[in-house]
């Protein structure tokens, strides 16, 4: 039996999240004028926790709760909502592609049909791809604006997990 007193894993080995990203999943729900502070006190998440990082299972926690909350699993950053399921079925679609090229592909053609606002297409050179995101619809005025950043960062966030989850291991990024 451990000592109650260790933590089973070593801080550095426990998967933390910047609360950046839970100011960036807030950043819709603000720019619409809704307050957030209900939804961090569900969380626990008080407000002098700004610099702190967040354990990745109170993250997720937090992530779903939001999404419940908004009815929209692009987090009130896009002009219309994503319909809750949205990326369920982006999944379905792109799992049995017969290539991790095609996967992403049939990922990106999916996201045109639900997500007007943003082009995301995948242009390969021999063994490296790259993944460019284009506003067809501006998602802010400015390019510094929080909501317009979470969602570029978000957006590649689930295409990187995507192609990982399509090939079953880790991809490395080169750039971004």
């Amino acid at each position: 039996m451990s000592d109650p007193a260790t933590p089973a894993d070593p801080p550095h080995q426990r998967a933390t999240v910047a609360h950046g990203f839970v100011t960036g999943m807030l950043a819709g729900l603000v720019r619409r004028g809704g307050d957030p502070a209900p939804l961090l006190a569900a969380a626990g998440i008080g407000p002098r926790d700004t610099g702190q990082r967040m354990a990745l299972d109170r993250y997720a926690a937090f992530y779903n709760r939001v999404i419940a909350a908004l009815d929209d699993e692009g987090f009130a950053l896009f002009s219309q909502p994503l319909r809750r399921g949205s990326f369920e079925f982006l999944c379905r679609a792109a799992l049995g592609a017969p290539t991790l090229a095609d996967g992403l592909d049939r990922a990106s053609r999916f996201l045109d049909l639900v997500l007007p606002d943003l082009r995301v297409r995948i242009a390969r050179r021999g063994a490296d791809a790259t993944l460019a995101i284009e506003e067809r619809i501006a998602l802010a005025a400015r390019a510094d604006d929080p909501a317009r950043v979470f969602a570029l960062e978000w957006l590649l966030r689930l295409f990187h997990g995507l192609a990982c989850w399509l090939a079953g291991r880790g991809l490395a990024l080169d750039a971004v």
